[in-house]
C-alpha cells in the first residue's frame, strides 16, 4: 500500500512566485525520486553514446582503430546521441515525472517502479509528440528563427498534454497551444525564469559534487561525474517544473475546455476553497 504524503492543488491558477516556490519545494523535498527518474535515462545515453562510443577516438589514438573508424565514431555517436536527447529522453523524462506528480497531488507517495511503468505505457505516444514538436521547432528556427522561437513556447507542453490529458499526436501540440493562447509572453517569460534558475541550481549542485569526485579520485572522473549530475538534474527540474507550468496554465483555461473542471483521472488534491 502507497505511503501518503502532503497533496497539493493542481486545479488552481498561480503567479511566477508561486509557481517559483511550488517547484523548487516539490524538486527539493522529493530530489531523490526524481533525481532517480532522471538518471536511468540520461546516464546510459551520457556514459554510453557519449562516453564510451564516442570516446573510442582515444583507442584510435592508440593505435587500436583504423582512422575510418576513427572519423565515424564520434560523428556516429553524435548523431544517435542527439537523437536521443530530441526524442526518447524528454518523452520518458517528463513522462515519468508527470505521473510522480499526479501521485503527489492525490496525497500518494510516488513511486519509481509506478512512474516507469506509467511512462512506458504511454512512451511512444508521447514520444511521437515530442518528435513533431522537435521537428516544427527546428523547421521554424530555420524559417528567420522567429517562427522557430514562437513554436517551440506555443508547443512546449505537448508532452505533458499527451500524459495528463491523452492527447495524441498533432493533438497534443494544439491542446498546448490552446493554453498558451493569449498568454505567449507571460509562459516565455516564466519559462526563461524556470530554465535561469534550473542551470544555476543544477550547475552549482553538480559543480561541488565533481569537485568532491575530483579530489578524491580523478580530474576526468569530476567532470564525467559532473556532466552526468548536470545534466540528469537539468532535464529532472525541467520536468517538473515544466509540469507544474502546465497545470497552472489547465486551470486558468479550465472553463474553456469540456470536462477539464472534472477529469476522469483524479489527479488534483483537496479543493482550498
Amino acid at each position: 500500500m502507497m505511503g501518503r504524503v502532503s497533496p497539493i492543488d493542481l486545479g488552481r491558477p498561480r503567479d511566477l512566485g508561486d509557481l517559483l516556490g511550488l517547484s523548487l519545494g516539490l524538486w527539493f523535498r522529493h530530489l531523490p525520486l526524481f533525481f532517480a527518474l532522471a538518471f536511468v535515462v540520461v546516464a546510459p545515453v551520457v556514459l554510453l553514446v557519449d562516453g564510451v562510443w564516442a570516446g573510442t577516438l582515444d583507442d584510435v589514438e592508440a593505435g587500436t582503430l583504423d582512422d575510418v573508424e576513427a572519423a565515424d565514431a564520434p560523428v556516429a555517436a553524435g548523431l544517435v546521441s542527439t537523437l536521443l536527447q530530441l526524442t526518447v529522453v524528454p518523452a520518458l523524462v517528463t513522462a515519468m515525472h508527470v505521473i510522480a506528480v499526479q501521485d503527489i497531488a492525490r496525497g500518494e507517495s510516488p513511486s519509481f517502479g509506478r512512474a516507469l511503468r506509467s511512462a512506458f505505457a504511454v512512451l511512444v505516444p508521447v514520444g511521437l509528440v515530442v518528435v513533431l514538436y522537435a521537428l516544427a521547432v527546428g523547421l521554424g528556427f530555420l524559417a528567420l528563427i522567429v517562427p522557430g522561437l514562437w513554436l517551440s513556447v506555443r508547443w512546449y507542453f505537448g508532452a505533458q498534454a499527451a500524459v495528463v490529458d491523452d492527447s495524441r499526436g498533432v493533438g497534443a501540440l494544439r491542446r498546448s497551444g490552446e493554453l498558451v493562447d493569449g498568454t505567449w509572453w507571460r509562459v516565455a517569460g516564466i519559462l526563461f525564469v524556470l530554465g535561469l534558475l534550473g542551470m544555476i541550481v543544477s550547475g552549482v549542485l553538480a559543480a561541488l559534487v565533481g569537485v568532491v569526485v575530483g579530489v578524491v579520485g580523478d580530474a576526468d572522473a569530476g567532470i564525467a561525474v559532473g556532466n552526468v549530475l548536470l545534466q540528469t538534474l537539468a532535464v529532472s527540474w525541467t520536468a517538473v517544473a515544466g509540469t507544474l507550468l502546465y497545470f497552472d496554465l489547465r486551470a486558468r483555461k479550465a472553463p474553456a475546455f469540456p470536462g477539464a473542471e472534472a477529469p476522469e483521472r483524479p489527479w488534483v488534491g483537496p479543493s482550498r476553497a
